[in-house]
């Protein structure tokens, strides 16, 4: 199942380092680290459950789960393990996507 609400861009910082991520209909994520002038990119799959985005990535299979929420005025809050990280969105799906 997916959550389509998760559907588009997203940027936030985690651990002091910007991140951009990018939630496609299909089930695939782009998770890009911009550290440095570099940027280090993750091509993930994910799905999500009662509240919870799993993510997995086939290179190295092995499932993160990480509770979500959206806020009322958007955000999308990422809680990993207790510590809450907070994303906005920048860009939304086209009629397309």
């Amino acid at each position: 199942m997916l959550d389509s609400r998760l559907v588009g861009r997203w940027r936030g910082v985690v651990e002091s380092e910007a991140v951009t991520m990018d939630f496609a209909s299909d089930g695939s994520l782009l998770y890009v680290v911009h550290a440095e002038g570099k940027d280090q990119k993750m091509f993930l799959r994910f799905r999500t459950e009662d509240g919870v985005v799993i993510t997995d990535q086939p290179s190295e299979p092995r499932e993160e789960r990480t509770r979500y929420r959206i806020e009322v005025d958007g955000r999308l809050i990422l809680d990993f393990n207790g510590d809450e990280t907070i994303f906005t969105r920048v860009l939304t799906p086209s009629g397309g996507d």
